[in-house]
């Protein structure tokens, strides 16, 4: 499948999403609006709709993450980049339309899909944390792959709700990354 096909076909399945939910989501429907036919949808996603999802998904978490890498500023310290990847992180997720209407109407259908790629965003997270740690440097004994472990592990749990801080407050943002992400790491 050429490049320019599979993206059309996963631009017509999220298209598809958006209009119509996951349980509205057809491989005849997504055939239409890529302009291909169901044989050549099924002949490349042999596993059908539940491909097309996976594979959406999947990209879509791709592209967050190049999003998330343009916001994190180049300068400034740890605790500054930490906060701005937070802050990006939330800022994106909210702002993602489709993946905020299936959160609120078909839970349900999306959770599973967001679970498989759980560990993936978590590692490329670590990954992300790793590089800006190795560019900022961390004190002696703190072992960078095991504290950008850490650190994406808590910033995954605190980026979809912050308990009792309220992360739109940069100076609490601020302090939850101080005080709790990057906590015994700087």
């Amino acid at each position: 499948m050429s490049d320019q096909l599979r993206d059309r076909v996963l631009d017509a399945t999220f298209a598809e999403v958006d209009d119509n939910g996951l349980a509205g989501l057809t491989v005849e429907a997504v055939a239409t609006r890529a302009g291909s036919s169901r044989a050549t949808i099924y002949r490349h996603f042999p596993g059908g709709r539940d491909e097309l999802i996976h594979t959406t998904v999947r990209r879509e978490v791709r592209r967050f993450f190049d999003a998330l890498a343009g916001a994190v500023p180049d300068d400034g310290g740890l605790v500054d980049r930490v906060t701005a990847l937070v802050e990006a992180a939330r800022s994106l997720l909210f702002e993602h339309r489709v993946l905020q209407r299936l959160l609120l109407d078909e839970a349900e259908a999306i959770v599973p899909s967001l679970a498989t790629v759980h560990p993936q965003i978590q590692d490329a997270l670590s990954r992300h944390l790793l590089g800006q740690f190795e560019r900022v440097g961390l004190p002696d004994g703190v072992e960078p792959e095991r504290a950008a472990d850490h650190c994406a592990r808590m910033v995954l749990s605190y980026v979809g709700a912050g308990g009792s801080w309220d992360l739109d407050d940069p100076e609490q943002l601020h302090a939850v990354v101080r005080t709790r992400l990057l906590a015994g790491i700087v």
